[in-house]
C-alpha cells in the first residue's frame, strides 16, 4: 500500500514538491537510532606537522543534507492480550539517504605563503629553518550513508505528522553535530633516493571522527 502525503505549507514556504511516503506491510520493525557516526582518515605529507594539541579553531567541518528523505513504514509487533499473542500495527519513520562531508585540519611547515599580508613581496616563499611559518589545511572528504529509524508510533496519524516535520526540517534547518574531534597517529616508513640509501620518515595521519544527531529533525519546524 502506498500513500501520498502533501504538506501544502511546506510546499508553499520551502518550494518543495509533494513528499511521497511508502507504507510497506512486510517491513520488519526496527530499533529507533538517531545517531549517525562518521569517520574519515587523511595522510599528512612528510615534513608537515599537525598541532601538538588540536583545538576546535584548527578544524573545519562542512556538510550538505539535501540527499536525505523520509519514509513511513508499517510493521507488526506481537503483544500478549489475555494470554493470547496478538499482532499490532506499528508505524516507524525512517530517514534515509546520504550526507556529503568535508573536513579540514590546520598543518604547518617551515616554508610557505599564507593569505595574510606577507613581510616579503607576494609570490616569494618565506623560509625560516626551525620555525613553522607556512600554514595550510589538510582535507578529507566522504559520503555518509543514512538509514535510521528516528520515530515510532502505534498511531498512523502521528507517524505522518512526524514525517512532515522531518521533511520540513531537512529543507529548512541543519541537523545537529553531536560530536566532532580530530585525532592523530604516526606511521613510520623508509624509502630509497638514488645512491643515498634508505631514508626513514614518519608521516602523521589525521582521523576525523564524530557523529550527527537526527533528533533535531523532530523539532517544531518554523
Amino acid at each position: 500500500m502506498k500513500k501520498e502525503v502533501r504538506n501544502e505549507e511546506v510546499q508553499e514556504e520551502m518550494g518543495l514538491d509533494y513528499m511521497e511516503v511508502g507504507v510497506n506491510q512486510v517491513v520488519a520493525c526496527g530499533t529507533v537510532n538517531k545517531i549517525v557516526p562518521f569517520c574519515c582518515v587523511s595522510n599528512v605529507p612528510n615534513g608537515f606537522s599537525l598541532p601538538s594539541t588540536i583545538q576546535r579553531l584548527d578544524t573545519r567541518l562542512a556538510y550538505n543534507q539535501d540527499g536525505l528523505c523520509v519514509d513511513v513504514e508499517e510493521c507488526t509487533v506481537s503483544t500478549s492480550i489475555c494470554g493470547v499473542s496478538t499482532p499490532i500495527p506499528v508505524f516507524q519513520v525512517r530517514v534515509r539517504g546520504y550526507i556529503p562531508v568535508m573536513f579540514n585540519v590546520a598543518v604547518t611547515t617551515p616554508c610557505g605563503i599564507d593569505n595574510e599580508p606577507p613581510a616579503n613581496p607576494p609570490g616569494l616563499p618565506r623560509c625560516t629553518p626551525g620555525e613553522s611559518t607556512g600554514s595550510a589545511f589538510i582535507c578529507c572528504h566522504d559520503t555518509i550513508f543514512v538509514d535510521n529509524i528516528i520515530f515510532c508510533s502505534a498511531s498512523e496519524d502521528e507517524a505522518y505528522a512526524a514525517a512532515e516535520t522531518i521533511a520540513c526540517n531537512i529543507a529548512a534547518n541543519c541537523i545537529t553535530i553531536r560530536s566532532f574531534n580530530v585525532l592523530k597517529s604516526s606511521v613510520s616508513s623508509s624509502f630509497t633516493c638514488g645512491n643515498v640509501g634508505n631514508t626513514a620518515c614518519t608521516n602523521n595521519v589525521a582521523h576525523f571522527i564524530g557523529s550527527f544527531d537526527l533528533s533535531s529533525l523532530l523539532n517544531v519546524c518554523p
